[in-house]
């Protein structure tokens, strides 16, 4: 590496060592001179003009000079750019007679005096020339550019006549590197030669280069600015290659190593798989494939170049791709995948990856294929033995390519004797299918395998068969609406065959009673779907489904189908859906839908509406008769409780779609009346009442069907007839009295001329049937009676139906049914006389008990997310009406406290939609906020005492305790609920405007003067107007100096709280 060497003072250094010379000698000081001419060109023609100038200028000795100078212009003329150091050091230097014989007197230096004369002529002596950058700079020198200013035209001239003489490579030798230092002047020199053959580009390379180590230069091309284009610059660099690099291509430099320029290795890669063997291959790679058994012409000739071979390059590929670039690593394969996949498969399986994603990939490709090629069998042996975890991954996939593929893979591991190691090896969702599958073919002993299985892996492996099985019958009953409601999924049915096989050998080893009852549910399940699938298969006219990408159009309607869309839906789905598939959008809408979506019946029949077909209505009341139909004829209805579920669904809707819309239910399709006296004869009551009384709910909104009309009336004149038999089970019972008894109480909260008597009277009704005795009876009465209201409230709501979607739209409910229902159990504890009050708080604790199950019921429902508004109103009526009961005392206060603290001490742990992202129960603590407030507005507008002014006192204490003790997140949520009631001047907010102030004042912590300020002031900040309340506790808070506002470390830290 040359030394920075500064031009000025090694000017002056020449000049001294010439000015100082004497008779010495002058070989000595000629070398001295010339060891300037390895620091670089800058230095080499400062050295030059120095000892002309002081050549021209005369010496005392001056003979002895002209030999110093003499061996320096020997020197000069040895170097290879010894042309630009001489043109650039005889700049504005004047040629004389005596400069040319000093050059005749030396026969080293003559014979280049013609021809330095003839270059030296062809320019101006007048032209200004700057120093030239070494080609290949260092961060230590700092040299001009000499080729960058000079006149064009004079260096035209100069090389027009050089070339005249010299070929291409010889002027570059004679110029030296330094042309290099600007590109547009080396194109302009190389111009003058074109066309470049191969042999004059190596040679320039090698010339501008000398020394170099050209696989170690290949090895470098990790750099920022590489980019291979296209094939042609491709081909025209490994052209320059071969020709400047006779050893072969090195590989290493490409395939070992991800390189930083990621984007640039993939450029070339992309074109050297593809590049025929005579200009790029891969055959010597360190790392390759031997050659395949079998293999097609065509698949040797995409193998020509042996890229697909090389190991090293599939690792460095699939490391590419996960390092961000597997799309165009996937775009790479595609060539291989299409013309030698085996190959490409086989090599996949020696690479082994963090993630493995490219291989995962690849075997998910072309498995299948060999799986259907009978000739593959050894191939597919021996991938199982060189990496099971890939075939393994590639079998997941392949079970979803249908029945023959399944079947397929059976045979082959059967035929290869691997078949019980593939199923004790893969993952045990697939290992079961497979099992069963194999026991079908009688190549497994599934009950040994099953004895084997649950000793190993225990309830893992039963929670699994019952995954497996449900999986199975789901997708059986979804493939119906696909294929004309006939089934032709063969590997579906022999599941199907199977799983009750599968069941019954399961039972014997399940010692757990909850396994075996879920055992139980899942048998049902099977066999419910079971119901429905056979009854569709049983149509002699199979129905014509439309084509799949309309079917798809029709999901997604449905699936995003709300009240603010309902309008554009039915328009969209009247432009989508012929006439001719009304049919099986109405099996579809009944036996998907409406089977266990009762939640938004009232949006279908919105949705019904808007698209406003008589045609589609007509085939859905068809469609709903028919499952109806389907269900009461089952053999299952008796003992499968979900079956009965189904059936009270459809009967709910069939009662809107007829009753509820004053349309005739036609006898000659279902009779209620011989329906419930058929049922009695055969012992089936279980299920034709409940099917009954919710075909009779739609009753109360039909103009046509109120009693007494004279259908109604009969119907319900039988079922109070068998109401009053003496052996009728009592939960039989219990679905009759909702149906009769709530819709009479309903009746009389919404008669003009309400009075206590008919709601005394009625209470009372229900007290001499026993249904308020507080035993199971009770429990079942209010069960019913909440989860009708419940249910009326949600289906009012019409909510968004897209179980998908992040967010659900949700109208305003209607909650007529919850203000009753609440009603009604306000009216039952105040019938109870004062010294009856142990037996009201039994019965109201009976009474949130059963709500509180309701709750925690629908929130382990994993079809629907739980909908928390129905039971926060009704909890809320509850507290509101029994708060505000004449005569209350403090230990029925204090009852009425602990029924509800245990209630949501039960449901503490629960979180709803709107409360979600916290661990705290938001609507809780909403509630007890509520209801602690409530109590104690109450006690205070009483005279005062000593017990008032405890429990008053025992509120506060309960605020602060809590403000203290919960964490940031608790403590946010408490202020919120106190905050969200500082509303209209009256004696509700002055109390909690008070506590806030209270717990501000009283707090000996910062933080909850802080959080107190922050849910003030978040409230304040929004555009108003605001409450009442919030502006007098802010304003007090601020204004007052008792609690020392401004003074608080927080105000003074954010000056910004001052300013709003």
């Amino acid at each position: 590496m040359a030394m920075l060497m500064i031009p000025s003072k090694v000017s002056s250094h020449v000049r001294f060592l010439l000015m100082e010379f004497n008779d010495s000698d002058y070989h000595s000081l000629a070398q001295e001179i010339c060891e300037f001419f390895d620091h670089g060109v800058e230095t080499s023609i400062c050295v030059l003009k120095t000892c002309f100038t002081f050549w021209k200028g005369g010496h005392t000795n001056t003979l002895q000079l002209e030999n110093v100078v003499s061996l320096v212009l020997k020197r000069v003329l040895e170097m290879p750019n010894f042309a630009t150091l001489l043109s650039c050091a005889l700049q504005d230097f004047e040629v004389t007679p005596e400069f040319v014989t000093a050059f005749h007197s030396d026969a080293s230096t003559s014979e280049h005096v013609d021809s330095f004369m003839h270059l030296l002529s062809s320019h101006h002596s007048t032209d200004k020339l700057q120093f030239v950058h070494n080609p290949f700079p260092s961060v230590e020198l700092h040299e001009a550019d000499v080729f960058r200013s000079m006149d064009l035209n004079s260096l035209d001239a100069i090389l027009t006549e050089t070339a005249k003489e010299t070929s291409v490579g010889d002027l570059i030798e004679e110029l030296g590197y330094g042309i290099t230092s600007d590109a547009s002047l080396c194109k302009d020199i190389l111009s003058l030669f074109l066309p470049l053959t191969e042999a004059a580009i190596s040679r320039i390379l090698v010339l501008v280069a000398p020394g170099t180590t050209w696989p170690r230069v290949i090895e470098n091309l990790d750099h920022e600015g590489f980019d291979i284009p296209n094939m042609e610059a491709f081909l025209f660099f490994m052209m320059v290659v071969r020709n400047i690099c006779k050893d072969p291509f090195p590989l290493h430099a490409v395939c070992s190593f991800v390189w930083k320029n990621m984007e640039g290795q993939l450029s070339f890669l992309k074109h050297a798989v593809l590049a025929p063997p005579e200009i790029f291959t891969f055959v010597h790679s360190t790392r390759k494939l031997l050659s395949i058994d079998n293999m097609h012409i065509d698949e040797q000739t995409a193998l020509s170049n042996h890229a697909w071979r090389s190991l090293d390059l599939l690792d460095v590929l699939c490391q590419l791709a996960e390092s961000g670039h597997a799309v165009s690593v996937r775009s790479l394969l595609q060539y291989p995948l299409a013309h030698c996949p085996r190959t490409l498969l086989l090599g996949m399986a020696h690479i082994e990856t963090a993630c493995n994603i490219i291989q995962r990939e690849v075997v998910s490709d072309v498995l299948p294929l060999m799986i259907k090629n009978t000739q593959d069998i050894g191939f597919v042996l021996n991938l199982w033995q060189l990496n099971r975890e890939l075939v393994i991954w590639g079998l997941l996939d392949a079970q979803n390519l249908g029945p023959d593929s399944m079947l397929r893979i059976i045979d082959i591991f059967h035929e290869l004797k691997i078949l019980s190691s593939v199923i004790n090896s893969v993952p045990l969702s697939l290992g079961i299918k497979l099992a069963i599958l194999a026991s079908q073919r009688g190549f497994l002993e599934i009950e040994s395998w099953l004895s084997k299985c649950l000793f190993l892996y225990k309830d893992v492996f039963f929670e699994e068969c019952l995954k497996v099985i449900k999986d199975i019958h789901f997708q059986k009953s979804k493939d119906i609406f696909s294929k004309q409601f006939r089934s032709a999924d063969l590997m579906s049915d022999l599941c199907l065959d199977a799983t009750s096989f599968l069941l019954n050998a399961l039972k014997p080893h399940i010692t757990s009673r909850q396994l075996f009852e879920e055992l139980e549910k899942v048998h049902e399940a099977v066999l419910n779907i079971g119901t429905f699938v056979a009854a569709a298969e049983r149509k002699e006219n199979p129905i014509e489904a439309p084509p799949s990408e309309v079917q798809d159009k029709m999901y997604f309607i449905m699936n995003n189908v709300s009240a603010a869309n309902v309008e554009s839906k039915g328009k969209e789905f009247s432009e989508i859906l012929s006439i001719q598939y009304y049919p099986w959008f109405a099996q579809y809408m009944v036996m998907k839908r409406v089977s266990t979506e009762q939640q938004f019946y009232d949006l279908y029949l919105k949705f019904l509406d808007k698209v406003n077909s008589q045609q589609l209505y007509k085939e859905i009341v068809q469609a709903s008769y028919e499952n109806c139909k389907v269900l009461l004829g089952s053999a299952l209805i008796k003992s499968d409780s979900e079956e009965r579920s189904l059936l009270k669904n459809l009967g709910s809707w069939l009662g809107k779609v007829t009753i509820g819309r004053n349309r005739v239910l036609r006898a000659c399709e279902i009779d209620l009346k011989s329906l419930i006296i058929d049922a009695y004869e055969k012992g089936l009551l279980i299920a034709i009442l409940p099917f009954t009384a919710k075909v009779l709910e739609s009753c109360q909104s039909s103009i046509a069907y109120q009693p007494p009309n004279p259908w109604t009336m009969p119907i319900l004149g039988l079922l109070s007839e068998i109401y009053s038999m003496p052996n009728l089970k009592m939960n039989l019972k219990f679905e009759i009295e909702a149906t009769m008894l709530f819709a009479e109480w309903c009746q009389i909260c919404s008669h003009p001329g309400e009075n206590d008597a008919s709601r005394t009277r009625h209470v009372l009704h229900l007290y001499q049937s026993g249904l308020l005795k507080g035993d199971d009876k009770t429990e079942s009465f209010f069960r019913i009676l909440t989860e009708y209201s419940i249910a009326h409230c949600i289906s009012s709501g019409e909510m968004n139906s897209g179980a998908l979607q992040s967010t659900q739209e949700v109208q305003e409910p209607s909650f007529v049914a919850i203000d009753i229902y609440a009603k009604l159990v306000f009216s039952i504890l105040n019938y109870f006389r004062e010294q009856e009050s142990s037996c009201k708080s039994f019965l109201l604790s009976k009474i949130v008990t059963v709500i509180v199950r309701s709750i925690l019921k629908d929130a382990d429902d994993e079809k629907t997310p739980l909908y928390p508004r129905p039971y926060f109103r009704l909890f809320i009526n509850l507290l509101l009406d029994l708060s505000s009961r004449d005569h209350i005392t403090d230990s029925e206060n204090y009852q009425v406290l602990i029924v509800f603290a245990n209630a949501f001490h039960a449901l503490r742990f629960l979180k709803s939609p709107r409360s979600a992202g916290t661990r705290y129960n938001v609507p809780l603590v909403n509630a007890l906020v509520l209801y602690v407030g409530l109590q104690a507005i109450q006690q205070l507008q009483a005279d005062v005492s000593e017990s008032r002014s405890n429990a008053h006192t025992a509120g506060m204490q309960m605020f602060k305790a809590l403000s203290c003790e919960l964490d940031a997140e608790g403590r946010y949520l408490l202020l919120s609920a106190i905050a969200n009631q500082l509303g209209y001047p009256n004696r509700h907010t002055r109390y909690f405007s008070y506590i806030m102030l209270y717990l501000f004042f009283e707090s000996d912590q910062e933080i909850v003067k802080e959080q107190v300020t922050g849910v003030l002031l978040e409230r304040l900040t929004v555009k108003g107007p605001h409450p009442w309340g919030l502006v007098f506790t802010v304003t007090e808070l601020t204004k007052n100096p008792r609690y020392g506002f401004r003074e608080q470390g927080f105000i003074r830290s954010a000056p910004g709280i001052e300013e709003v």
